[in-house]
């Protein structure tokens, strides 16, 4: 999966900057020594332009902290640029990666065997705030980053968050599924009224 990823899905230009898997990507494949030579030096042209992480205490003192190395998954595991990522939505947005049907599946709130509604589509968090679709989904690893990407799909709009803290995601409860909890959503949605 990491290096379809890498590939095909977050790597499909010549110029991105972003590597599924993060650190431990370069450990546990099992590929060839040249194409582990290969993604090495281009992981580790990369390394010294990663954002230094940061654990920021209740009175807001921030104190550096390791680079983690967690597995990809759902949630971490991907390191980006807001530029990289950008690209990512736009082809998404564009049916470069998905069919339209496949997009519009992931972006709708299933209904769960009890009958009522989830937060989440397919991979994607979805609600109505404000009389509009909202669909997001968000990155959070403890006392070192987070992200946030929120689309209005009927009005074309993303905004990317990226933080090298966990501050965007860390206190609002947002695998709940309500990105009102978040004063960062809270603030955007407000000013698209």
């Amino acid at each position: 999966m990491v290096e379809l990823l890498s590939r095909g899905l977050v790597c499909p230009y010549p110029t991105a900057r972003s590597r599924a898997g993060a650190m431990r990507w370069l450990v546990n494949r099992a590929r060839t020594a040249a194409a582990r030579r290969s993604d090495s030096a281009a992981f580790a042209a990369l390394v010294p332009q990663i954002a230094k992480a940061y654990q920021v205490d209740e009175s807001g003192h921030a104190t550096l902290s390791a680079i983690p190395t967690d597995p990809l998954n759902a949630s971490v595991g991907l390191i980006t640029t807001v530029r990289d990522l950008a690209k990512f939505d736009a082809a998404l947005d564009q049916a470069v990666l998905l069919r339209p049907e496949t997009v519009i599946g992931a972006w709708s709130a299933r209904v769960g065997a009890t009958g009522l509604p989830q937060p989440m589509g397919l991979g994607w968090f979805s609600q109505i705030v404000n009389g509009q679709p909202v669909v997001w989904h968000f990155g959070y690893t403890p006392n070192a980053s987070s992200a946030l990407l929120l689309k209005l799909p009927n009005r074309h709009i993303s905004f990317i968050l990226l933080a090298n803290s966990d501050a965007l995601s860390a206190q609002f409860s947002l695998a709940s599924g309500d990105i009102t909890t978040s004063p960062f959503a809270q603030l955007i949605l407000s000013l698209l009224r």
